[in-house]
């Protein structure tokens, strides 16, 4: 059950994030909002910061998640980073005739690349801790 509700928690938490960095830019630009893809932002250096945010968001996520759920990091990662896939492909089917393509592959890589340091990370600070 912690498991569940860590990884549950830690999915809404990203969201939390990622829709409130999106939120701010639209308050910003007077634009309406839209949760996902690039289409409707106001230019290219904000889709830039949607991916910093989508890396920065999915690493502190998966640290915390990680850092709570002490064991088997590998296998709560994993598990983590198919939750991201299981959205994405929904947002894919959802959005694919309205998105660019390139944008619509890329965030998963994102969100695989957050969760790969992240791992890396946590598993390399785990090992100096338990050396030393």
């Amino acid at each position: 059950m912690k498991t569940f509700l860590t990884h549950f928690i830690g999915f809404v938490g990203y969201f939390f994030l990622e829709g409130f960095i999106r939120l701010i830019i639209m308050f910003y630009h007077s634009d309406e909002f839209h949760y996902y893809g690039i289409e409707n932002l106001p230019g290219a250096s904000w889709i830039t910061v949607i991916y910093i945010s989508m890396f920065v968001s999915t690493w502190l996520i998966t640290m915390i998640i990680l850092s709570v759920l002490e064991k088997t990091p590998f296998k709560h990662a994993a598990i983590f980073f198919g939750i991201f896939i299981f959205w994405r492909i929904i947002e894919i089917i959802n959005s694919i005739h309205s998105e660019p393509s390139w944008y619509l592959f890329t965030v998963p890589l994102v969100h695989l690349t957050a969760i790969y340091t992240a791992y890396k990370l946590y598993t390399s600070q785990y090992e100096k801790i338990t050396t030393s």
